[in-house]
């Protein structure tokens, strides 16, 4: 991730499995999930990278199985007497389809599940 000089101020590497429950149309529970795929790519224009401010944001945006958009969104806090900076919340977008949620009711499909 760069700044607004183009400078490199966050370096992230991962690798991500999303795992959901949810409740069938016919009252039962199933588990499914997903990976974040490995073509996914920053989002410059609303993550923030800046060496002033206690926070950082870090947005991964990402094509579901689908072709409709998913994102992950990593907000860093930074100790201002260290300057080190810790995961403070973390947040993942991805769209409901039969697909990836089998007996879901279809009220949900093309809402995103977060």
């Amino acid at each position: 991730m760069y700044d607004s000089n183009g400078t490199n101020c966050m370096m992230i590497r991962f690798a991500a499995q999303i795992d959901v429950t949810y409740v069938t149309v016919d009252n039962r529970t199933v588990a499914t999930g997903f990976d974040i795929p490995s073509n996914a790519s920053v989002n410059n224009d609303l993550s923030i990278c800046d060496k002033a401010s206690l926070s950082e944001v870090f947005v991964l945006n990402f094509a579901s199985h689908s072709g409709a958009d998913g994102y992950l969104v990593a907000i860093f806090k930074k100790n201002a007497k260290t300057n080190a900076s810790s995961l403070f919340e973390l947040m993942v977008s991805y769209p409901i389809t039969k697909e990836l949620f089998p007996g879901i009711s279809p009220k949900f499909y093309g809402n995103n599940c977060r």
